[in-house]
């Protein structure tokens, strides 16, 4: 049974971004980003805080009822995080918040991976920019849900779905639901894998 959803702008910006920071606070990506444990919290923030901003502008921002999963969607035709957009979402914030070692990174991840969708997916399509449980409610079903009711407007439109993850124990949900991968790689010059997935739309 798939969660009610209330609107996302009737749920607290910083209720939906401490979700995401729990959900994400063991994952690959986020400790390549920032390894300083210390600094992960904020940085992790920072970047849900922009990709929650965009999602409401060109997109769509699915919360459970009880506000413990949050799911990201950009839609197109502003699927794409062109330059215009990251500054709109606050990029230009990102050098006083995580400093500048962590933003060379954040440029070098975000070049990876949509260098990889721009070859994996060139067409239109739904990506899926984040989703995530908080700890304690995970294993009810909350991020299936979320999940489902997104490839469901997918479908709706005839449209694929898009995601990228860094950690194995996801692609078996993900395949369950779906989606298959299309592309695989490692970042160069660090030791984080990246899959690409797509879940065909129709």
């Amino acid at each position: 049974m798939q969660p009610k959803m209330p609107r996302s702008k009737a749920v607290d910006m910083q209720a939906m971004v401490a979700t995401l920071v729990g959900a994400f606070r063991d994952d690959p990506v986020a400790r390549h980003l920032f390894p300083e444990p210390l600094e992960r919290r904020p940085g992790m923030e920072h970047i849900f805080r922009m990709g929650l901003r965009h999602g409401r502008r060109h997109g769509r921002v699915d919360v459970s009822e009880c506000g413990g999963a949050v799911a990201i969607w950009f839609h197109p035709p502003n699927e794409r995080a062109t330059l215009w957009r990251q500054l709109e979402a606050g990029m230009l914030a990102t050098p006083f918040v995580v400093g500048w070692k962590a933003t060379r990174r954040m440029m070098r991840y975000e070049r990876f991976v949509e260098r990889a969708r721009s070859l994996a997916m060139p067409s239109p399509h739904f990506y899926l920019f984040s989703i995530g449980v908080s700890p304690e409610l995970q294993g009810r079903g909350l991020g299936t849900g979320l999940l489902r009711m997104g490839l469901d407007r997918a479908r709706a439109g005839n449209l694929p779905c898009y995601l990228e993850t860094s950690q194995p124990r996801n692609l078996p949900l993900y395949e369950k639901h779906g989606f298959r991968v299309i592309r695989d790689g490692r970042l160069p010059g660090a030791d984080l894998p990246v899959w690409c997935l797509v879940a065909s739309g129709g």
